[in-house]
């Protein structure tokens, strides 16, 4: 595909498939859950086991780009001694008492500058097991997680290029000094993708397809960021009915209550509904549809509820997509 030829809409969903698919064999759900998190430019989870190709995956997204460079990709292995400082930079001032020889005392000031991991030029951030880091650590993200803002005592900073974070996780890690992941981070993650054990005859034929992906397979870029963009921007001119406008309202609510009693998690319907709306405009430019319709909410949704129980619930690996299922069947 030439430059000047960029996969759009139900092209780009069918072309990103086939391009992942020389990396990841499987795991249909969550190669479209990470399309749609590049698609709209949000936040995304991948919560699973060890060796379910998380990681493979985050990675390959950036890839499908042509205009998002590797040296703008943060790779961050998250680890329980990183600190928030590490992460987003900024200014630490130690003061200590200093006597001379005369006996006169005076304070001195030192100050240290570190330029952080993620900087200005940060196209895309992969948090890698997120959960091995500290609740101080992942909570200095939160600006660059809801506004592309980095707030330190040395003062803000937009990171004007980040497309999107991607954070994956093993829920049930207790052994590797894993972490809960704070409520106020979660709610900061749109599109999420719970990578279950699933049953045997799906996960022998997964063992044997892995042979099939290509030696030394690469991602090869699709489109570009002008294209993208332009998907985002026809995606906010979509419209949604008035009445499923109301179901949106009234399952942001139900979502909220259910994920309180399901997993208890405090999350706003408020910021639930914002999310859905967006999903559900990317997802009808994707499915080439003109309107939003009721699959796209559900789907949307689906998106919603998983990143909340993936990075909520201990057992997610095994329980997690039987309680979107719920959560998703009770609220639709």
């Amino acid at each position: 595909m030439s430059t000047t030829e960029q996969a759009y809409g139900r092209e780009f969903v069918s072309e990103a498939m086939s391009q992942i698919g020389n990396v990841m064999i499987g795991r249909e759900h969550a190669k479209f859950a990470g399309i749609v998190m590049l698609a709209a430019g949000v936040n995304g989870v991948f919560a699973g086991g060890t060796g379910k190709f998380k990681t493979e995956l985050a990675l390959a997204l950036p890839n499908l780009v042509h205009d998002i460079y590797d040296e703008n990709v943060t790779e961050i292995p998250i680890q329980n001694d990183l600190t928030g400082m590490q992460l987003i930079g900024g200014e630490s001032v130690f003061e200590k008492e200093v006597t001379s020889a005369d006996g006169v005392t005076t304070l001195e000031r030192s100050k240290t500058t570190l330029p952080g991991l993620i900087n200005e030029g940060t196209q895309a951030v992969v948090l890698d097991e997120v959960n091995r880091g500290s609740a101080k650590t992942t909570e200095s993200l939160l600006g660059m997680l809801e506004s592309r803002r980095i707030v330190t005592l040395a003062g803000a900073r937009n990171v004007p290029n980040l497309e999107y974070a991607v954070a994956t996780m093993n829920p049930h890690e207790a052994f590797e000094v894993t972490q809960p992941v704070a409520h106020a981070t979660v709610s900061r993650f749109s599109v999420g993708a719970i990578f279950d054990r699933g049953d045997r005859a799906m996960r022998v034929d997964n063992v044997v397809r892995i042979g099939e992906l290509p030696k030394g397979g690469k991602i090869e870029p699709i489109t570009d960021l002008a294209t993208i963009h332009k998907m985002r921007r026809e995606a906010s001119f979509k419209q949604i009915p008035q009445s499923l406008d109301r179901k949106i309202a009234e399952m942001s609510v139900d979502v909220s209550d259910a994920l309180w009693d399901e997993v208890n998690l405090d999350d706003g319907e408020e910021r639930i509904s914002v999310q859905a709306r967006k999903l559900a405009r990317v997802i009808t430019i994707l499915s080439g549809e003109t309107v939003v319709n009721d699959e796209a909410v559900n789907h949307a949704m689906g998106m919603i509820i998983s990143a909340r129980v993936g990075m909520a619930h201990s057992d997610a690996v095994n329980r997690g997509p039987a309680i979107v299922s719920q959560i998703l069947s009770s609220t639709a």
